[in-house]
């Protein structure tokens, strides 16, 4: 039993040594561990000991056991007073270390403040409740121009930098403070010691600093920002009087207050200090008129779904209240976003229609009344050219009739054994040629007028082909020329055929004619580059100066007794020309040849074998001059 007691008590006193070793170190508890580590090393030696000896066969006295067993039990209690001694050292290392750590944080975060306060952009001064300046940051001092060391400690109202408007609104929102209450902003004039002003924006906050109620007042400056609204406000009243005067009227919805505000609208309202009116978005809806409400209710409704577009246009009937009658506008908006992607603002603009669409419906009225006088006009002028051209028709015959029995007549006298002297017959020989010629005139004249009336039935023409048959038979009349004829491949248009036939006909057959004299002549059939067609030749040529009269009826450059013809040839051109949607024009020296020019407006709607049918003229599209 002796030997149980030992070796409990030694296992005991051995747990509290390690223990007691092991505990936390902290500086007001090292030295009672180690006291208490070395006094339970001390009896577990001697535990040990007495161990060794009754193991080893020494005598045990009586009371020994009862000895051991109190030690044991002296032991144990130790035990358990060391592991809650332990327990309690680790709090309280923990507690200490936690107070430790919040005194670090309290001190880096005062440090930081200091920081903050010190060199802010932004003027902090501290206020005690009486008014006292505690102290104040370095953009303080310099936004008043005032020292902070001689500062520090007076009433902020005798720093000299504030009016007596200045002062007055001070001390009331000094008093809000001390209440408890909030003034909010304010606008004070600073005036400095320098002569200078300073506008600023003050706001106010009551703290405690180390129990110490305070006022923290936050100076912002907006001197450059009042300087700027100042050199502005002029350009924004012309923008908002330019605005009144074309009926624009700007807006901004908030989606989640329902409130809107808006610009240059002098409807009943909330008006701001930026001179906007402020209503609900209710009231803004109720000036729009019953049978309209309810759709451009659901058009912003539509317009700020979740996922949309955000894009809002709208045109309804309003109710103007100004000019006391029903508007017409449109509204068009621009929606903005949360982060989730839910539309929380509406911002656009509203513009009067109302003289727009009274113009339209007049414009349409006046379309519809001039659609029908031009029909009337038209009907009137088609009953004027069919008067017109039968009256060609009887005029042409009329002067027909004469002018055979002329050209007859002088015939027959120069062909009968009639005495007359060479002077007499010279006069017969003009009156039969004039007579001839007059003839000429009176068919150009109708060829031209009936290629004028005349429909056109367009088909995919190959103006090579027709440019080899018409200098075909050219040779063919005028056989032994020297003549050099060069005619590109594969000219293909869309157009009358018969009106091109005749186009390059009087064309070719001027060139033909006017490099008569020429030893080599040549004459050149193409296209350029910008798809002009062109009859070149190296005849003659003309008067640069007089290529104007080239394309009037009856106009000629050269005298008829060199060459032939009536004047009707490049006026019969330019008419066809200008029915196909082109023009015509000509280049020339005398002497050094002629260029005549033709365009047509492009048609693409046709294939080769297809024919359009009968139509009318074509406009034509902007022109680019050829390339020689």
């Amino acid at each position: 039993m002796i030997t149980s007691l030992l070796l409990f008590s030694l296992l005991l006193q051995i747990a509290v040594a390690v223990i007691a070793m092991r505990a936390p170190r902290s500086a007001h508890s090292r030295a009672a561990w180690w006291v208490m580590a070395s006094a339970m090393v001390l009896m577990a030696m001697r535990a040990l000991f007495a161990l060794a000896g009754v193991l080893a066969g020494q005598q045990v006295s009586p009371t020994q056991p009862i000895e051991e067993g109190l030690a044991a039990m002296i032991s144990a209690l130790l035990l358990l007073a060391v592991v809650r001694m332990k327990r309690l050292s680790e709090e309280a290392d923990a507690a200490l270390t936690e107070a430790n750590d919040r005194e670090t944080a309290l001190r880096q975060s005062e440090e930081l403040w200091q920081r903050v306060f010190e060199f802010a952009p932004d003027g902090y001064i501290m206020l005690e409740l009486d008014g006292r300046l505690d102290r104040m940051n370095i953009a303080a001092a310099e936004i008043a121009g005032v020292p902070r060391e001689a500062s520090e400690g007076r009433y902020i109202f005798e720093l000299g930098i504030l009016d007596e408007a200045g002062l007055l609104q001070a001390a009331t929102n000094l008093g809000i403070l001390q209440r408890g209450g909030d003034p909010g902003p304010a606008e004070y004039t600073f005036h400095r010691a320098d002569g200078s002003e300073r506008e600023v924006e003050v706001i106010g906050y009551m703290i405690e600093e180390r129990s110490r109620p305070l006022l923290l007042t936050i100076v912002h400056d907006v001197t450059r920002r009042r300087h700027t609204e100042t050199e502005l406000r002029p350009s924004r009243l012309r923008l908002e009087e330019a605005q009144r005067v074309a009926g624009v009227v700007t807006f901004e919805i908030d989606l989640k207050q329902g409130t809107l505000w808006v610009s240059n609208d002098t409807r009943a309202g909330v008006v701001s200090a930026d001179g906007r009116t402020q209503m609900t978005l209710e009231e803004g809806l109720s000036f729009v008129v019953p049978e309209d409400r309810e759709r451009v209710a659901q058009e912003l409704a539509d317009g700020t779904v979740k996922g949309g577009s955000g894009d809002i246009v709208v045109e309804y009937r309003r109710h103007d209240v100004v000019r006391g009658r029903e508007a017409i506008v449109r509204t068009t908006a621009k929606s903005e976003f949360d982060e989730d992607g839910n539309v929380v603002r509406l911002i656009g603009a509203t513009v009067d229609l109302t003289d727009i669409r009274r113009a339209e419906q007049e414009v349409r009225t006046l379309n519809a009344a001039l659609e029908e006088r031009v029909q009337r006009r038209t009907a009137e002028l088609e009953r004027a050219v069919d008067e017109l051209e039968a009256f060609s028709y009887s005029v042409s015959h009329d002067l027909r009739s004469p002018l055979r029995a002329m050209a007859g007549y002088s015939e027959l006298l120069l062909e009968e054994e009639v005495t007359l002297n060479e002077t007499s017959r010279s006069h017969l020989e003009r009156i039969r040629a004039s007579s001839v010629r007059m003839a000429g005139f009176i068919d150009g004249l109708l060829s031209l007028s009936r290629l004028t009336r005349a429909a056109r039935n367009d088909v995919q023409v190959d103006l090579s082909e027709i440019a080899r048959g018409i200098l075909g038979e050219l040779r063919a009349s005028d056989r032994g020329r020297d003549l050099e004829v060069t005619i590109e491949d594969g000219l293909q248009t869309v157009a009358d055929e018969g009106m091109m036939s005749l186009v390059l006909q009087n064309l070719l057959a001027n060139a033909w004619k006017f490099t008569r004299s020429t030893p080599q002549g040549l004459i050149e059939f193409g296209r350029n580059a910008t798809g002009a067609f062109y009859v070149r030749d190296n005849g003659v040529g003309f008067d640069s100066s007089q290529a104007f009269r080239l394309f009037r009826p009856f106009e000629r450059l050269h005298p008829s007794d060199e060459f032939e013809g009536t004047g009707i040839g490049l006026a019969t051109v330019a008419r066809i020309v200008h029915r196909h949607g082109g023009r015509a024009w000509a280049e020339g020296r005398l002497n050094k040849g002629s260029t005549f020019w033709f365009t047509l407006a492009e048609r693409t709607d046709l294939r080769e074998g297809e024919r359009a049918g009968p139509s009318g003229e074509f406009q034509s599209p902007p022109f680019k001059a050829p390339e020689r």
